[in-house]
């Protein structure tokens, strides 16, 4: 037979395949042979071609084999295959382990391959063709996935182009081979995804390690823990397994399990005694609006109108020197009366609509406090200019804090407030994330330019109750409610009594923008943090192993807002510094976002702030454990010197502790060396009160001496106030110790 002739019969079998192929097929080019690409959607259940059965994908318990009489060859292994395909559907979790077996069965045999949504059939010679018939296959689906597949067969029609190519696209992923007899032969060989062997630890940590000593500072976020219900059932328990872990970050934050759902013990007539926090003066005291709402100040006062404070629209306090400048830039007092533009100069300071009356407050604002200062002349303000700046540092001592007082509200009226507040800078209703706020907190808080107070109430639960469920409501005697921590049988601070910030909890209720500066807890306790409910609340915390580095960076950054002369040299409320300024100076700080029914625990020597996000109901405890004792008493020797008042009498904690019967002997070895310790001390000071020229002395009557009369159980909070005035009058005047006045004969 000669080319000619061969061709022809070449060309004619061509147009019979394609006269009985599928609409949608169309020829190609697959390893420099002629073949046809055949859509799977198009075959019906069976079709046959050249003798050569073709079976479409998704059709249980039917293979590719030859028909007619033709020899056929590979037979067990068709067989292998069907039985595969029994197996795969009676124990799918063998799946892909059997379909990789049969996978490398059939690439031994180098048959070509039809994968994806098309089908290749060789018709370039009869032998080959005999080939092809024992071969060529369909790659099967399951039938979860063949509608799927159907539809994107469907699709992809009119995206293939009709020219020929010269091979095969590579598929994006790993074909999934269901009967056995077709693998993708130009892909690599499919390999299972492992699963961890580690088993998953109870407490679900996630955590990178913290930077070690001359390495890359950075912002880290610190460890969060899941104890299971379990290890949820006592907290100093808890806190003590992770505390080797946790110390390293300063903080943890804990997700309790899912069933912990407390009620909330709040109601919205209470009384808030709330603080005004100056945003824009957490770090500098000075800034370009300080420096114009003195102005303004100055001027009232030559006119005698005091400006002690600015009026409210919808609770928040009015930036003057930003409304005195959003009427120049809408073209002057004269065209926003004329024009009527008092609500578009509202919407430009961020006053919601529901604020009452914004646009007549405004207007009476002006009057009243701008509108003689809007007169003067421009040498005139520039005189006014220079007199302020000549006596900046007086003015920074009268401003000279970024926490004043506030006024009393109702909690009701305090959530008012800070929806309010949330709208002036979040216009969406829905909640702003972390990152949000923090971008908007430290714009203001850096460049200084607007006026931003917020109310934040910190809360003595022995005067209001606490937010945990009370008496024999769900929760009450849970080991996790804060009021019960220091009854835990590992803490030593119960014997104390009713202590405030001690024993009993502190409640704080705040808003967006409420914050908790820099600082660290004088006796050097452990605390546990909770957020009852509200926005979410972001923390900063730097650890024990960077203060010092930490306390260069503050008396560098805001050198007039620290006490460097004593060891305490971090005030309370004294200043907020931006993570990434501690960041550039070398200072890796721990970050983590607390969702409400979350905990933070705090360790020991941490130096900690936060920022809300919105409005927000949490509480606070300290806790204590016989191993503190040394520390706490290091610290309570440091707060003497620095003429700091002590929360409570350590004196009296180790006489408190020494005299229970039911001490362990771990706790007892623990107490009497300091005891011993204290006693020295006290002795060595009364001989040189006597070498100092001492002759007379009387001993004061403790309240031991003095029982109150007529106090009954339902007189609890009488006693702790009681209780409060009796150190007080027992505290020194000029170290602030409380003195320690037991009886003796007791």
């Amino acid at each position: 037979m000669d080319a000619n002739q061969s061709e022809s019969q070449l060309k004619s079998m061509m147009t019979k395949a394609k006269r009985k192929m599928p609409e949608g097929s169309i020829p190609a080019l697959h390893d420099g042979k002629e073949v046809i690409l055949v859509p799977i959607s198009a075959l019906p259940v069976t079709a046959t071609i050249n003798n050569i059965t073709l079976v479409p994908s998704g059709v249980p318990g039917l293979k590719a084999t030859p028909s007619g009489g033709r020899k056929k060859r590979n037979t067990g292994t068709l067989k292998r295959a069907a039985k595969s395909q029994e197996d795969l559907e009676s124990k799918p979790k063998r799946r892909k382990k059997i379909e990789t077996n049969v996978n490398n069965e059939e690439r031994n045999k180098s048959t070509p391959c039809l994968s994806g949504e098309t089908q290749a059939l060789s018709s370039s010679t009869a032998a080959n063709t005999e080939v092809n018939a024992e071969a060529t296959s369909v790659t099967a689906e399951t039938p979860k996935t063949s509608e799927k597949r159907r539809r994107k067969s469907k699709r992809d029609k009119d995206e293939i182009s009709p020219q020929p190519v010269k091979k095969l696209p590579k598929p994006e992923r790993p074909v999934e081979v269901v009967t056995g007899l077709c693998i993708d032969s130009l892909s690599p060989p499919l390999k299972k995804r492992g699963r961890p062997s580690a088993k998953i630890p109870k407490s679900e940590i996630q955590r990178r390690p913290y930077p070690s000593k001359g390495g890359t500072a950075c912002i880290i976020e610190v460890p969060v823990y899941r104890p299971t219900a379990k290890e949820f059932q006592d907290p100093l328990l808890f806190v003590e397994s992770i505390r080797e872990e946790a110390e390293l970050y300063g903080m943890a934050r804990i997700v309790p399990p899912k069933d912990w759902k407390p009620d909330i013990n709040i109601s919205e007539e209470m009384k808030l005694p709330a603080s005004l926090q100056y945003i824009h003066k957490m770090k500098d005291r000075w800034g370009p609006n300080v420096h114009t709402t003195e102005c303004i100040r100055r001027h009232l006062a030559s006119q005698g109108v005091k400006l002690d404070v600015p009026p409210h629209i919808g609770g928040i306090e009015l930036d003057l020197a930003r409304l005195y400048q959003t009427i120049k830039n809408f073209g002057g007092a004269q065209t926003v009366i004329e024009k009527k533009k008092w609500p578009q100069i509202a919407n430009a300071l961020g006053f919601p609509k529901q604020a009452v009356d914004r646009h007549t407050k405004l207007y009476e604002a002006y009057c009243k406090y701008l509108l003689t200062y809007d007169m003067l002349s421009a040498d005139d303000k520039k005189q006014l200019e220079h007199e302020v700046e000549s006596d900046i540092k007086a003015v920074t001592q009268r401003e000279g804090k970024c926490i004043g007082k506030g006024k009393s509200l109702a909690l009701g009226q305090l959530c008012k407030v800070a929806r309010n507040l949330k709208a002036m800078y979040f216009k969406d209703k829905e909640e702003p994330a972390p990152e949000q706020v923090e971008y908007e907190y430290w714009k203001v808080v850096t460049e200084r330019l607007t006026h931003t107070t917020v109310h934040y109430a910190h809360l003595d639960t022995q005067v209001v109750d606490s937010a945990f469920p009370a008496k024999k409501a769900n929760y009450a005697k849970h080991s996790w409610n804060l009021n019960n921590v220091g009854k835990n049988k590992e803490s030593i601070l119960g014997c104390l009594g009713p202590v405030s910030d001690v024993t009993c909890t502190t409640l704080h209720i705040g808003m967006l923008f409420g914050t908790s500066t820099w600082s660290t807890d004088y006796h050097n306790m452990p605390s546990i943090h909770y957020s009852h409910v509200g926005s979410s609340i972001i923390w900063y915390c730097v650890p024990l192993s960077q203060a010092d580095n930490l306390k260069e960076v503050l008396c560098r950054e805001i050198p007039n807002s620290l006490q460097m002369d004593q060891s305490l040299w971090l005030p309370q409320d004294s200043a907020m510094i931006s993570p990434n300024v501690l960041v550039e100076a070398g200072i890796s700080v721990c970050r983590s976002v607390q969702h409400a029914g979350e905990f933070v625990i705090i360790l020991p020597k941490a130096h900690t702030s936060h920022i809300l996000c919105g409005y927000n109901v949490s509480e606070t405890v300290p806790f204590a454990t016989h191993k503190w004792l040394p520390s706490g008493l290091h610290a309570t020797k440091i707060l003497n010197k620095s003429n700091y008042a002590e929360k409570f009498s350590m004196e009296r904690l180790l006489c408190t502790l020494a005299k229970q019967n039911n001490i362990s002997t771990e706790k007892l070895m623990t107490v009497l060396p300091l005891l011993e310790q204290i006693i020295k001390e006290e002795i060595s000071g009364r001989h040189k009160l006597v070498q100092a020229g001492l002759k007379m002395f009387e001993k004061m009557a403790s309240s031991e001496d003095t029982p109150q009369k007529g106090l009954g159980s339902k007189s609890k909070r009488k006693i702790s106030y009681l209780g409060i005035a009796e150190d007080e009058k027992n505290r020194c005047e000029v170290s602030k110790k409380n003195l320690l006045l037991f009886n003796g004969s007791k």
